[in-house]
């Protein structure tokens, strides 16, 4: 495949639209949880996989000063009983950082929309009239689950803030900081809770950054979910970077044919799964398969 034909690829399903372009890419590998029971060793063993697909592919690796200093935090994905959110394509998640043993009382609240269509999510409006918002556009790479030796993409609006105060339970209550939410005819009454009831603990690294050459660099996360009571549920290896409408081919070329032999490499480390978002609804049978 040419460097042409892998940049339309990653970029955009029109090789000839330009604009709009996402603002960043994330490129993203399910790991299976049961090796991090014992979390640093296995964040070190997955890592040095990492090194070695990086280094039959002339990759860069650029060492962090703290490579496995763990970034802690809770994360609850919230939707209504009948998940009706993400059956519309939106993901509603709090996230807290914990100051020693227990969260910081301000979390972040993120609403995300995704879909195939670039258009789509980039006119979607995710309003915050009465909060300083980040709203940011991401392309999601990932394995096609029918189709392992193809790259599939999915492109996502994204806005989020950080604040100390607590939306109701049902779905007026958000009214305050997504009010866009509730334009989508659901009920205004209908509860928000916790989905499947879930506290999730994340324990984040960022051993590196991955050079492919031509100024396309890329910072690599490893990342575990556990429940409350800190046994593994999923994990994630995950590079990211701007999005360059110009990137070089020659390193569009490397980090596709790198994220390829990866999956060869990490064989003995793989989850069935796209992404740990729908590993978390599809915990039971979500009413709707993510886009």
């Amino acid at each position: 495949m040419t460097g042409l034909a892998l940049l339309a690829l990653l970029v955009a399903p029109d090789a000839t639209a330009v604009e709009p372009h996402p603002d960043s890419r994330e490129v993203k590998l399910l790991l299976e949880a049961a090796p991090f029971a014992d979390r640093r060793p296995a964040f070190e063993q997955y890592w040095a996989v990492v090194v070695e697909a990086t280094a039959e592919h002339g990759v860069g690796v650029l060492p962090t000063h703290q490579p496995f200093a763990e970034r802690h935090r809770r994360v609850v994905f919230l939707d209504t009983e009948d998940h009706a959110l993400r059956a519309r394509g939106f993901t509603l998640r709090q996230r807290a950082d914990y100051l020693g043993e227990r969260p910081d009382e301000v979390v972040e609240l993120a609403v995300k929309y995704r879909s195939p269509d670039l258009e789509e999510v980039t006119g979607r409006q995710l309003r915050t009239p009465r909060f300083a918002s980040t709203t940011e556009l991401e392309e999601d790479v990932g394995y096609d689950a029918d189709a392992p030796q193809h790259l599939r993409h999915v492109y996502s609006k994204r806005t989020r803030i950080d604040t100390d105060w607590r939306p109701g339970r049902t779905l007026s209550g958000w009214k305050r900081f997504f009010p866009d939410l509730l334009e989508l005819g659901i009920p205004k009454s209908a509860p928000v809770v916790p989905v499947h009831g879930a506290h999730l603990e994340e324990y984040r690294v960022s051993p590196g950054r991955l050079d492919f050459g031509d100024g396309l660099v890329a910072d690599a996360d490893l990342t575990l979910w556990t429940e409350a009571d800190h046994t593994p549920l999923i994990a994630e290896f995950s590079f990211g970077h701007p999005v360059d409408p110009l990137e070089p081919e020659p390193a569009v070329d490397r980090m596709v044919a790198f994220f390829l032999d990866l999956r060869v490499h990490s064989q003995d480390w793989l989850a069935e799964g796209t992404t740990k978002t729908a590993f978390t609804y599809g915990r039971t049978p979500p009413p709707a398969e993510e886009h």
